[in-house]
């Protein structure tokens, strides 16, 4: 397995040479083909074992475990593999299309790399022999510790692909044998996560806060990550931030790895779903100053401009806004450049606001906020006399996006002008 492991991570590495690859390659090949040879052998044992008048005991059941570890690392394997293929075709189908458009089409056609979700992929071989050991193991010896781990197991591998009303099945099935409280605490966890993939928040909750309530449990702190998650989308605001304040506040919790950045985010957010502006502002500068190269810094700099821009300090908005589309050209970069735009709007600073909106149109390529921005700018030309150009960006939202909202808006404002000549 850690031979696997180290050959899918070089596999994985952007920059790797030729020969790195085919190293890599060498070793992935051979270490499937060791854990699929340990994976048959266990399963092969098992049997042999009970018939030694030894069904259901310890040394029978982990057969089976065994045996189903070994097909899950070769699983994932067979699902990269899958995966590879299918982005492959969409890659290959890109291209067809795009050697189809008729000859002098201007710019190069655009070739995304698709993100294949996982339900999208079918199950694998692996897969399938993982979960059949898991299932032998329970029926061999249902009420046993390592049964309750088996159930804990395949229902991650349920949740994985989105089989979640059979993993809370099996999770719920488990808690009621009295596990191990390290174990009951994992159970509860991974609970808590399926059903908040089935939006039970007020199933997931209790869940989560059974495992927080434990400060010396290493699962607590995200535990109370989840249950102020819950409490947010419960709309119980004061109590999400109860919950999430320690992340900002409290030693222990405050430089947790990959959780509490993403705490103190969602506690911005929090804090401005419930009007506390200046406390919202604070708390996202916290994630900035603590965490300057998180992945979600450009949301809490995104979270500083729309406090201040809450707070009417205008100009205080529009800069931070504008350090968002400085540093990145992901959709949050659009979303800055609308929102800097209305800062100049309420501003009256109409031609300014006008630019900025256009630039969203013409730079960015998500056709949400281009839609929205191009709506605005006519409004803006309208307000600045000018219906001319105001009629034509309505146009432009008719021809690039016919059959949406937003050409129904923009169908109704442009027979709402007056004495326009339409192009």
């Amino acid at each position: 397995a850690p031979k696997l492991a180290a050959a899918r991570s070089v596999l994985a590495k952007p920059d790797a040479k030729p020969e790195e690859l085919t190293a890599a390659n060498t070793q992935l090949q051979d270490a499937v083909k060791q854990l699929t040879e340990t994976g048959q052998y266990f399963v092969a044992q098992a049997p042999l074992v009970a018939q030694q008048k030894l069904a259901g005991t310890e040394i029978h059941q982990r057969m089976f475990y065994e045996a189903a570890w070994c097909f899950q690392w070769v699983a994932d394997v067979e699902v990269d593999a899958a995966r590879k293929k299918l982005i492959d075709e969409a890659l290959k189908k890109q291209k067809e299309d795009a050697a189809k458009l008729p000859a002098g089409v201007v710019g190069v056609p655009r070739i995304v790399v698709p993100v294949i979700a996982i339900k999208a992929i079918p199950p694998q071989p692996s897969e399938t022999l993982a979960r059949d050991q898991y299932k032998a193991l329970v029926a061999a010896k249902p009420d046993s510790p390592l049964a309750v781990t088996a159930r804990l197991e395949l229902a991650e591998m349920l949740a994985r692909r989105e089989e979640f009303d059979p993993a809370v099945a099996l999770l719920n099935e488990a808690l009621t044998l009295e596990p191990a409280p390290d174990v009951e605490e994992r159970l509860r966890l991974r609970l808590g996560v399926c059903l908040v993939a089935k939006n039970d928040y007020a199933g997931a909750f209790p869940q989560f806060a059974a495992v927080a309530q434990n400060a010396v449990s290493p699962l607590a702190p995200e535990a109370r990550y989840r249950a102020g998650e819950c409490q947010i989308q419960l709309k119980a605001f004061p109590k999400a931030a109860e919950l999430l304040l320690p992340f900002r506040d409290q030693g222990p919790l405050q430089n947790i790895t990959g959780l509490s950045d993403r705490a103190l985010l969602r506690l911005g957010h929090t804090l401005a779903l419930a009007g506390q502006w200046e406390q919202s502002r604070v708390t996202h500068e916290t994630l900035v100053n603590r965490f300057g190269q998180s992945p979600w810094r450009w949301e809490a700099r995104y979270g500083i401009a729309w406090a201040w821009q809450n707070l009417k300090q205008l100009d205080n908005a529009a800069a931070a806004y504008q350090q968002v589309i400085n540093e990145t050209s992901a959709e949050i970069a659009a979303k800055s450049q609308y929102q800097l735009a209305l800062c100049r709007v309420e501003q009256k600073r109409l031609p300014e606001a006008a630019n900025a909106l256009l630039v969203v149109s013409f730079t960015y390529d998500y056709p949400e906020w281009s839609a929205v921005a191009l709506l605005e700018a006519s409004r803006v030309f309208q307000e600045m006399q000018q219906p001319q150009q105001a009629a034509r960006l309505l146009e432009k939202v008719l021809k690039e996006y016919p059959e949406s909202e937003w050409a129904k808006t923009a169908q109704q404002r442009l027979a709402a002008l007056p004495g326009v000549k339409r192009s």
